[in-house]
C-alpha cells in the first residue's frame, strides 16, 4: 500500500467554513481540520509562523515520484482569517537536498525561510508578496543534526542559525549569522568554537538584540551545562554565560537539573524584554522567566501526568508575557500549556492528536498560535482550531 503523508495543521484563529467546534474555555487548540497530501512520506518536519494579522503560514518539504529518486520539494501554503488555505506553492520546485525548512515572519507579513541543501538556503517575501530568489548564507556543505532556524523582527532584522558537525563524526558547532535591516550580513559566528555546542536555540528583540542558548560540553564529560549568550545591535558578541549547570551521562547531552534530565531547551522574548527559556526535565517541562525588571523567575514545573520521558518541542511567548509549551512524551503523545504571569504557573494542559515526533508551534505577539505536523496514516485531513495562547 502507498503510504500517504498528510500536514496538519492546528491553529488559534477567527472561525472559517472549514473550522471545527470551538475548543472548551480551557482547552487552548481545538481538533485540527486539511492543507495538503502527497504521495510519499518526508523525513522533514513541516513548520508554521503566524503574522500580525493573524495569518498562518505553513511549509513542508514534499517527496516527488518515483519514490526512491524523485525530488523533494519545498512547499509552502498560507491561511488568511475568514478565507481558505491557498493552493501549495513550490518554493525549492526540485531539488534533491532540500530538507529541515525554517520559517519565520513579521507583524507586516513578511516571511523568511531557510532550508538545508548544499549548506544553509534563505528566501525572502516582502509583506507584498514578492519572493527573492535563493541565497546560500552558509559555507558550502554545513549542516547539522538540528534543523537551522531563522528569525525576523518589525525592522527587518534577520537571525539565521545552524549547526555545523566537523567529520567525521564532530565536534557540533553552534553558529549564528545576523543581517541588520539596510545593512549587509555579519560573519557567522561560532558560539562554542572549541567543544560540543547542541540544542542552540536563537530569540531575537525588536531593536536586533540576539539571545543564544545552548547545550555545551567541555572535557571531561561529566561538565555539560546550559549556557547563553547576547549580541547588542551593532555590539559584539558575549562571553558564554552559564544558566544552569549538570553533569553528563552515556546516553548523550542530558543534563541533570533539579533530579531531572534537560534533553533539549527553546528560547523566546518578546518587545517588552521579556524571555522565557524552557527544557525537558525527564518526565516534566521546567522553565524560567526574565522579567521586565531583568529578574529570572524560576517556574511551577508542567506534566501531562504520563511516565514517558519529555522531549520539549518550543516555547512561544506574547506581548503581555502568556507563552505556550509544546512537548512529547513518548513518540505518539503531544501536549500543548499555557503559561500565565500572573500566578507564575503553566496552566491548561492539553493533548493534541499528533504523532509526529517533529510538530511545530507558532504565535504571534497577540497569542494567535499555531502547530503543525505530519500524519502519516489515511485518511488525511487538515484542520484548524480555535482558542487563544
Amino acid at each position: 500500500m502507498m503510504r500517504t503523508a498528510v500536514l496538519v495543521l492546528a491553529t488559534l484563529v477567527a472561525p472559517t467554513a472549514a473550522a471545527a467546534q470551538a475548543p472548551a474555555p480551557t482547552a487552548l487548540f481545538a481538533a485540527p481540520a486539511t492543507i495538503a497530501t502527497f504521495a510519499y512520506s518526508s523525513d522533514s518536519p513541516t513548520d508554521v509562523a503566524v503574522d500580525g494579522e493573524g495569518v498562518v503560514h505553513a511549509v513542508w518539504v514534499e517527496r516527488r515520484p518515483p519514490q526512491d529518486t524523485g525530488d523533494n520539494a519545498l512547499m509552502y501554503a498560507e491561511h488568511r482569517p475568514g478565507q481558505p488555505w491557498t493552493a501549495p506553492i513550490p518554493l525549492a520546485p526540485a531539488d534533491p537536498a532540500a530538507r529541515n525548512p525554517a520559517l519565520a515572519t513579521n507583524a507586516a507579513g513578511a516571511l523568511a525561510v531557510v532550508w538545508e541543501s548544499d549548506g544553509i538556503v534563505l528566501r525572502r517575501r516582502t509583506a507584498e508578496g514578492i519572493w527573492s530568489a535563493g541565497e546560500v548564507v552558509s559555507a558550502p556543505g554545513e549542516t547539522g543534526d538540528d534543523s537551522p532556524q531563522v528569525l525576523l523582527n518589525n525592522r527587518g532584522d534577520l537571525v539565521v542559525g545552524w549547526q555545523r558537525v566537523d567529520p567525521p563524526t564532530g565536534p557540533r558547532h553552534a553558529l549564528v549569522r545576523v543581517r541588520l535591516a539596510g545593512q549587509p550580513w555579519g560573519d557567522a559566528r561560532d558560539l562554542w568554537p572549541s567543544e560540543d555546542a547542541e540544542a542552540m536555540r536563537v530569540a531575537l528583540g525588536p531593536a536586533g538584540a540576539v539571545t543564544a542558548v545552548w547545550i555545551g560540553r567541555q572535557p571531561p564529560r561529566s561538565k555539560s551545562r546550559v549556557l547563553v549568550a547576547t549580541l547588542s545591535p551593532g555590539g559584539t558578541w558575549t562571553s558564554a554565560a552559564t544558566l544552569a549547570a549538570a553533569t553528563h551521562t552515556n546516553d548523550g547531552p542530558r543534563l541533570t537539573l533539579r533530579g531531572g534530565f534537560v534533553a533539549g531547551i527553546r528560547v523566546d522574548s518578546n518587545a517588552d524584554g521579556q524571555l522565557i527559556v524552557a527544557w525537558a526535565a525527564h518526565r516534566m517541562i521546567r522553565s524560567r522567566f526574565l522579567t521586565k525588571a531583568g529578574q529570572w523567575r524560576t517556574l511551577t514545573g508542567v506534566t501531562s501526568g504520563r511516565t514517558d520521558e519529555a522531549t520539549l518541542i518550543d516555547v512561544q511567548l506574547t506581548a503581555t508575557g502568556r507563552a505556550v509549551v509544546l512537548w512529547r512524551q513518548g513518540w505518539r503523545a503531544t501536549f500543548a500549556a499555557g503559561f500565565r504571569p500572573a500566578t507564575n504557573r503553566w496552566v491548561a494542559v492539553q493533548r493534541l492528536d499528533a504523532a509526529d515526533p517533529s510538530p511545530a508551534l507558532a504565535m504571534n505577539a497577540k497569542g494567535v498560535a499555531a502547530v503543525s505536523w505530519r500524519k502519516f496514516v489515511d485518511p488525511a485531513s487538515v484542520r484548524v482550531a480555535l482558542g487563544h495562547g
